[in-house]
């Protein structure tokens, strides 16, 4: 068994250099033809990575794309890899039952059987607490005569045998949509995993859900789940499974190279880590941190247009709540001030928003102080409004930070305001 290929994010992975084989290479360009070129770009006889990070499998091939907030060519990829599994954890996309990142690290499992392993055991625990049923209009030959005889049928069929009845009836059963796309998901994965522990987990998933059929999925079979009472356990496995079922191709051609894709956009990854790591450090306080928040600024009649700032905070003082707006940004600024497209996006998120402070929030590169600057008053803005660049650091040492939110909300805190409870340092014993 090979150890996986490595790259960082906007790298470059050339064929046969790295142990990329010719098919695989083939095999990837079609996948990624399908997906729109998102995920690389082909270039000669090499792919020219993004933005999304993650894993793909072709074949016997497992490549691993790193993120890496640095500007150098250097890196310690077991550290960037330790990151990216604390981030998917941290983020939802990754649940590790009962294991901690060290111990992970130790079995020296690739990140594709780290996800499968983690989708498999969603599964296994909705096996264990029991499949949902559903009613399903079925049709068949029974011995008992049950629903809607279907004369024309039951005449064809059972000419001979008369002591059968072809019906239409209900069936309650477990082979609903809900487990035909768990089956389904499974079943790839038993197909695609390198690591024998994962495909022993798949096959015996396989042999308790035998009853379910198989059924074509799409991703518009995914926007027609309805979650109820008794399926919303099954929301963090559907998303896990539209992950795998979306992001598989078939190699139709030879059958040995079927491409496997679990990739996640960084930026919307780093958004999505800090946010959830300020709700964290905001939980149970009065301080309200929201993602994503819809604003609109432009309309024509029926036709409108809206901004969603990644990040709004608002906290209250006894001047009234003031909204911050943080606006995170996975890249290495170009220079020491920012883009002017930048400012301009944050600046209409401040108007919009009734913002006094906005901030671009990027990873810490290199030592680079904070950039604080105040926009220009005009005839029907207010005066006193500002943006500042700053970085954040995501490390203590070679692991993600686990106070990172009680330490920005610290420095977005007015001075004098009262402590964050939770967010003491720890007590020397």
């Amino acid at each position: 068994m090979h150890d996986p290929l490595q790259v960082y994010e906007h790298g470059v992975l050339r064929i046969e250099a790295n142990g990329l084989t010719q098919p695989a290479f083939d095999a990837l360009v079609r996948f990624n033809q399908g997906h729109q070129d998102r995920f690389f770009a082909v270039r000669h006889r090499s792919l020219k990575f993004g933005s999304y990070v993650g894993v793909l499998r072709v074949g016997g091939v497992t490549i691993e794309v790193l993120p890496k907030a640095d500007r150098n060519g250097s890196g310690d990829k077991k550290k960037w890899r330790a990151a990216l599994i604390d981030m998917l954890r941290v983020c939802g996309y990754l649940r590790l039952a009962a294991a901690s990142t060290a111990h992970l690290e130790l079995r020296r499992m690739s990140l594709f059987d780290l996800y499968m392993e983690a989708f498999l055991s969603h599964v296994r625990s909705l096996l264990y607490h029991g499949l949902v049923r559903r009613y399903r209009c079925a049709t068949g030959n029974l011995t008992v005569l049950r629903g809607r005889l279907l004369f024309g049928r039951n005449t064809a069929e059972n000419a001979v045998h008369r002591e059968r009845f072809f019906t239409v009836h209900e069936r309650y059963d477990r082979n609903n949509k809900f487990n035909q796309i768990l089956h389904l998901a499974v079943r790839i994965v038993s197909t695609s995993a390198r690591s024998s522990t994962v495909r022993g987990m798949a096959d015996d998933l396989l042999l308790w859900m035998e009853d379910i059929e198989d059924s074509p999925v799409s991703a518009e079979t995914f926007s027609h789940l309805r979650f109820d009472r008794t399926t919303e356990r099954y929301r963090s496995a559907m998303a896990l499974a539209r992950m795998i079922i979306l992001n598989y191709q078939p190699d139709v051609r030879s059958g040995r190279n079927h491409v496997l894709a679990i990739l996640f956009d960084m930026n919307e990854l780093f958004e999505e880590y800090i946010l959830r790591q300020l709700k964290k450090a905001t939980y149970g306080q009065s301080i309200k941190v929201q993602g994503q928040h819809s604003q609109r600024f432009w309309h024509a009649g029926s036709t409108a247009r809206n901004i969603r700032p990644d990040i709004l905070i608002t906290i209250p003082s006894a001047a009234g709540p003031e909204t911050l707006v943080l606006d995170t940004k996975w890249k290495v600024p170009a220079g020491i001030f920012p883009d002017d497209e930048d400012l301009r996006q944050v600046y209409a998120y401040n108007l919009q928003c009734n913002a006094a402070r906005g901030f671009l929030v990027y990873p810490r590169v290199d030592k680079r102080p904070d950039v604080k600057g105040h926009f220009e008053p005009s005839a029907h803005a207010q005066a006193n409004h500002s943006c500042a660049m700053w970085f954040v650091d995501l490390f203590d040492g070679d692991k993600l930070r686990r106070d990172i939110g009680c330490v920005m909300l610290k420095e977005l805190l007015p001075a004098g305001s009262s402590p964050l409870t939770g967010c003491e340092p720890p007590r020397e014993d």
